[in-house]
């Protein structure tokens, strides 16, 4: 059974309809949550923001 919390959160992403956020199909594991997104080319977000360190709202966009 999926935690409430869990089940709130997902329930907020699926809901918010973001023009980023593109969700294809969810998992749930007894251990884990596995989110399938749209491929977003360009490398890893992680990396763009460690190299720029901190990004304009314009261009987060």
């Amino acid at each position: 059974m999926k935690e409430p919390h869990l089940k709130t959160w997902q329930e907020r992403l699926l809901n918010n309809r973001h023009t980023s956020l593109d969700f294809f199909r969810w998992f749930w594991t007894p251990m884990n949550i596995a989110i399938v997104m749209k491929y977003a080319n360009g490398g890893e977000l992680f990396e763009h923001i460690c190299s720029a360190g901190r990004f304009r709202e314009d261009d987060a966009r």
